[in-house]
Order: structure tokens, then sequence, then C-alpha cells
């Protein structure tokens, strides 16, 4: 079915000129809500026929130009008929059925809209839905692998808690204690003789509400200092004597 906004104040501007703010607002959210329904043709012929009209205001005609060209641009991109597409997943998949393709355009794995009325494909649906199916069905299996491992089932139950409890508000929610160790590793005999190592390892800021209560529990090097900057916080530490390994580490 094709729905069609009538773009009355683009006639009257092109007509008898009237071309007051509302006028220009109105035409502007006609043509917009055309393109959302995929009058594309439609769209194209009025911003033609305003450019054509002596219109003065350059940011109206920057705008209207601006959904003309996404409108073609939309266009060309969903260009595929049915009978097109159909034949280009079958060279892809192989055999397939109506509701195999009823049920991947369900779930977004084969891209679609309304053109001018016309059911239209995007132009490489048929080898994007080769790649999101193999991913789907890849991680369809990892998920049932993983399904029985206690760190998974902590994660799944941890992001429904936060799901739901987010729902109306936009503040962080439902806090994880967690033990954090952050480790670099200097290859041994990497550094020359006489030269000293210095290692700025990451430290998070304690003025964010994602994360409170952050307390350093130890460190590879206890002559270390804190850098707290408005952009960057870390711990710097260094060694002075060559080692045959060299490691920093702090937990916290």
């Amino acid at each position: 079915m094709k729905h069609i906004r009538f773009l009355f104040p683009a006639l009257l501007i092109s007509l008898f000129g009237c071309r007051s703010a509302s006028d220009y607002n109105q035409i502007l959210e006609d043509i917009q809500e055309n393109l959302d329904f995929g009058n594309i043709s439609l769209v194209v012929q009025t911003v033609d026929s305003l450019k054509k009209s002596d219109i003065k205001n350059i940011g109206f005609m920057h705008v209207a130009d601006s959904l003309e060209q996404i409108a073609k641009r939309i266009g060309l991109d969903f260009s595929k008929t049915e009978t097109q597409v159909n034949n280009q997943i079958g060279k892809i998949l192989g055999p397939f059925s109506k509701e195999d393709r009823l049920k991947w355009e369900k779930e977004g794995w084969l891209e679609w809209r309304m053109i001018d009325g016309e059911k239209k494909y995007f132009k490489r649906a048929a080898s994007n839905l080769r790649l999101l199916k193999m991913f789907h069905e890849q991680n369809q299996e990892r998920l049932l692998e993983i399904a029985s491992e206690p760190e998974m089932i902590f994660r799944l139950k941890h992001t429904e808690q936060i799901i739901k409890t987010s729902e109306n508000q936009s503040k962080p929610v439902v806090p994880v204690k967690m033990k954090i160790t952050y480790t670099v590793t200097v290859h041994p005999d990497a550094v020359p003789d006489g030269e000293k190592i210095r290692c700025w390892m990451p430290w998070p800021k304690k003025s964010y509400q994602r994360q409170t209560e952050i307390n350093l529990l130890s460190t590879s090097n206890p002559d270390y200092c804190s850098r707290h900057g408005y952009s960057q916080h870390s711990l710097y530490g260094r060694i002075s004597e060559k080692r045959s390994s060299n490691n920093f580490s702090d937990f916290f």
C-alpha cells in the first residue's frame, strides 16, 4: 500500500509565492514524511520543482536538497525486486522456501523497504544474508556450548537484572565487586645496560558513578607514585637494574 503525504505548502510556494516560516517548515516535514514512506519519486519531483522556484531561503533549500540526495541514494541502494533477490539468494544459499524468506525479513536479516509503493530489497541483501545467517547460527551454537558455564550463567542473569532495573533510569545499577590485575611484561634483555624502565599502569578514576570504592591491594613495585589528572589516571613505577625478566603489575 502506498502512503502519500500531499505537499500543499510546496504547491503554494511554487504557484503563489507564499513564503512564511510555517510554510517552509511544513514543506520539510512533508518531504521527510514522504521519504520515510518511501515515496522517492515524489520527493525528487517536489525538490526539483522548488529549485525552479524563486526561493531565497538558502537554509531551507539546503535542507531540501539534502533530503533529495538521501532519497536518490535510498532509491539506488534499495533497487532489487523480489524476483531478483530470490534468484541471488538461490545462487548463494541454494534452495529455500517463501517461509524462509519471510522469516529472514522478520528477523531483519534480509533488508527491504517500500519504494514508490513497491517492495524493494537492498542491493547487497543476498550477500549480507549469507553473512548474517552464518553469524547468528554460529552465535546460537556458541551460546548452547557455554550455557552451563558458571561465569556465563552469572553474566546472563546480571545482564537481565540490569535491563529490568534500569528501565526507568539512566544511572548505573546492580553493582558488582571485581578484582582486577594489570600486568606489563618486558622481554628479557630488551633494555640496554644502564637504562631505566619506566611504566605507567592504568588506574581508574574515582569520580565516575560506574566505578566506586576503588582500593589498591598490591603492586609489583613498592616504590610507585600515582598521577591523577583530568584526562588520565595512572600508577608509575620504574626498574633501574637489568633483569632476566621485568614485570610491572597492580592489583585492585
